[in-house]
């Protein structure tokens, strides 16, 4: 049993196996699927399909040449991601644009777990966990530290059923340029990709401990490195967090941004 004091409360937790924390190197490309999450398939999601997409909530942002286009079909599957937005000081500003920059999440699936009642409040419910166990164990992802036991204090919080960890989200820089790729090794998937659009999330969304924001709802589809396998696009949507100051004036200085989101991965 590892316990600590989490806000007032003192928390006991039975620590789980190992493949809840387990997952293969960010930059392991699966080769076979372990289980299979298609819709209609042996082993698949046995609840009805998630609500749609909830694009009506940027509705009136949601214009132009950066716009978020309407799905096609259903989502092969909607994971809920936790983890953290990093950023570089440039001598000037905070930017994700440097090597040790972007984001790194863990992945759950939720698919089964969303409702209209909760589709907007698990992001903004499960990071205030994920921050008050951050501050109270002081953890921040460096020097060899993932968090994990924060990771698993959150989700277990609010969704027992979906404690299990089922992919990562991490940047590289195969060709200099920061890329994020989504490897949901639970069903043999990976995605590489580009942004292909972008609005601002929602007034009233949760802006984080912190208050400075929250970040931007996404759509993003596989760039064609030839690196993706079983699945094409995915939306990042019910942001929650993850906005760094705007200032800094020390170059290379690091900020590591708690932030969750939901993101709806499609084939």
């Amino acid at each position: 049993m590892v316990s600590f004091s989490l806000n007032t409360l003192s928390c006991s937790v039975l620590l789980l196996s190992s493949s809840v924390f387990a997952r293969p190197a960010p930059d392991a490309v699966p080769v076979a699927v372990a289980v299979s999450l298609d819709w209609g398939r042996p082993g698949s999601h046995s609840a009805p399909p998630p609500p749609p997409l909830p694009l009506a909530s940027v509705a009136a942002s949601n214009t132009g040449s950066a716009a978020l286009p309407p799905p096609t079909g259903q989502p092969k599957y909607v994971q809920l991601g936790l983890g953290f937005q990093n950023y570089t000081c440039n001598g000037t500003a905070y930017v994700q644009t440097a090597p040790s920059s972007g984001a790194i999440a863990n992945l759950y699936d939720f698919t089964d777990d969303l409702t209209p009642a909760n589709l907007d409040t698990l992001s903004p419910a499960i990071l205030k966990k994920f921050e008050s166990c951050l501050k109270a164990t002081s953890c921040e992802p460096k020097d060899g530290q993932d968090c994990d036991l924060c990771h698993v204090l959150a989700i277990a919080s609010i969704e027992p059923d979906a404690l299990r960890q089922t992919g990562f989200h991490f940047f590289d820089r195969p060709a200099g340029a920061q890329v994020p790729n989504f490897n949901i090794f639970e069903a043999g998937d990976f995605l590489s990709a580009k942004r292909a659009g972008g609005v601002k999330a929602p007034a009233g969304s949760y802006t984080g401990r912190n208050g400075l924001g929250t970040i931007d709802w996404l759509y993003l589809v596989d760039n064609a490195s030839g690196r993706s396998h079983g699945l094409s696009s995915v939306y990042r949507v019910e942001t929650a967090g993850g906005v760094a100051p705007k200032t800094c004036d020390t170059a290379g200085t690091q900020a590591f941004i708690p932030y969750a989101a939901q993101y709806w991965f499609y084939q």
